[in-house]
């Protein structure tokens, strides 16, 4: 049966933390084992966010839980449900060893509401701390590349052409359904939503 724990971490910030596998004192060796964990808003949720899982000492039966901090700012603040497993490499033979809750934190300086702005004249992708992109497109075309929908769930990115030039703005992804949608004319803005599946024109 698996360990229960509740866990905590701060949106936007780099998360760690470790867990012993065993019961009554007695540590399972996690030799020839690997290991995995997820995250999701319930039960049913198509959207998933994964754990860094590591096995510093095997034989103590510890495991590292770690989430980057591009991993935290796109997660909304709220409680969620993760689990880890272990899978025996000889067998394939998966075991669940926690599982528990897992609140994130809203901070003021969360990466995932940034309000930076910042201009381009070259191919660009768009990073979760990101938001307003300014695109010169005088010497050239430019493409904007969109993250997956599923990885920045919640994220608006603006997207604005400054230049007088015919060259175009391509948001390389698909937006309403619209592969590589284009920005062709000075001044025009497109501003996008994930709603953690797709992309949205929210202009």
């Amino acid at each position: 049966m698996a360990m229960y724990a509740d866990l905590y971490a701060d949106q936007g910030s780099y998360f760690s933390t470790f867990v012993t596998v065993g019961s009554n004192d007695l540590n399972v060796n996690l030799t020839g084992y690997s290991a995995r964990g997820k995250i999701r808003k319930s039960y049913t949720s198509s959207t998933s966010y994964d754990f860094v899982v590591t096995i510093p000492n095997a034989v103590g039966g510890k495991l590292m839980l770690e989430l980057d901090s591009a991993t935290t700012a796109a997660i909304k603040p709220g409680r969620y449900l993760y689990d880890v497993e272990i899978t025996q490499t000889s067998t394939g033979k998966v075991t669940r060893v926690v599982e528990g809750q897992i609140d994130f934190n809203a901070g003021s300086s969360s990466n995932l509401f940034s309000t930076q702005i910042f201009t381009v004249n070259a191919a660009y992708t768009l990073k979760v701390t990101d938001n307003t992109v300014l695109c010169n497109c005088v010497s050239n075309a430019i493409s904007i590349t969109l993250p997956a929908a599923a990885a920045v769930p919640n994220k608006i990115f603006t997207i604005k052409k400054i230049d007088v030039s015919a060259n175009v703005v391509t948001i390389v992804g698909t937006v309403d359904a619209t592969v590589n949608p284009t920005i062709p004319a000075q001044w025009q803005t497109v501003k996008v939503q994930s709603n953690g599946v797709n992309w949205y024109n929210i202009s």
